[in-house]
């Protein structure tokens, strides 16, 4: 067995993953999908996907989102004809020595409530324990909305020049500060699979939302806001229009994914027409 390090992943590499996922799916009963690129991490030079080979057949993957050098999410997908071999001690030693390499901490192991109901052996095993915070994954298939116009309201593909207007955005609605903010935004507006859309009243940007391509699904992420406009139901105008639009550039369904407590957001989805497929829970080291 070998195993490959890489930040990137070519066209063949990312049809290998892919058909990996859906094998493991089809067997746990699980849904969720990395995001299988660096462009949000911190730091685009580090390796974040790890592959796992057996001359040519592709095993297992390991996969790192750290956005942030302090708070690293990781991913672990094993073919099942395959588990219970060391594949996965494999790859967590080698992302383990990249995490050193790169100073990561905050460590937490990404998977699925049902990974964990039909195999109650993994938290011991590994010296896990579970942390609060859980996500849920809402899927919504591929249905135009009755649209309601807004003569106040425009929205948009976002331009470079309102990169600044859109961190200023994301910073307050998310709470993160402008460098983590912008970072966000350069990548969606540049990244090869992502589109960044904005709302604006005026020419003033309100709310942006971006989608990524990279998977089977539009994934939707980075709704936000700006809290003064908040309640006047732009999000969901947002939401609508970007979907309605890109029911005739591609043939995908959607996918979002919200903080299990956040209420409000999870509200807002399903009235849209989401439905919860999974809850991706987060596993840490046992102190």
């Amino acid at each position: 067995m070998r195993i490959t390090k890489k930040n990137c992943l070519s066209d063949e590499e990312m049809k290998q993953v892919l058909d990996l996922l859906e094998t493991c799916h089809k067997y746990d009963g699980t849904a969720s999908i990395p995001y299988l690129a660096n462009d949000y991490n911190a730091d685009p030079d580090m390796p974040c996907i790890f592959l796992a080979y057996e001359e040519e057949a592709l095993l297992g993957c390991l996969y790192v989102y750290a956005d942030e050098r302090e708070d690293v999410s990781v991913s672990l997908f094993v073919l099942p004809s395959a588990r219970k071999q060391g594949i996965a001690r494999a790859l967590e030693t080698a992302f383990i020595q990249v995490a050193k390499e790169y100073q990561l901490s905050g460590i937490s192991y990404e998977t699925e409530r049902v990974f964990i109901e039909k195999n109650p052996w993994l938290l011991s095993h590994f010296n896990l324990v579970e942390e609060d915070c859980t996500e849920l994954w809402l899927r919504r298939e591929r249905k135009p909305y009755e649209l309601k116009s807004r003569d106040d309201c425009k929205v948009v593909l976002a331009e470079k020049e309102m990169i600044g207007a859109v961190t200023k955005v994301q910073a307050e609605a998310f709470q993160k500060s402008i460098d983590h903010s912008e970072q966000y935004a350069r990548a969606s507006l540049e990244g090869d699979d992502t589109l960044l859309y904005v709302l604006t009243k005026d020419k003033e940007v309100l709310a942006s939302v971006t989608i990524d391509m990279a998977s089977d699904y539009n994934h939707i992420f980075g709704l936000g806001v700006a809290p003064v406009y908040q309640g006047q139901g732009l999000g969901s105008y947002l939401m609508k229009q970007v979907i309605c639009q890109l029911l005739s550039q591609n043939d995908k369904a959607f996918q979002i994914v919200v903080d299990k407590e956040n209420i409000v957001a999870t509200t807002l989805y399903r009235k849209l027409g989401f439905t919860d497929v999974t809850e991706v829970v987060y596993l840490t080291a046992k102190t």
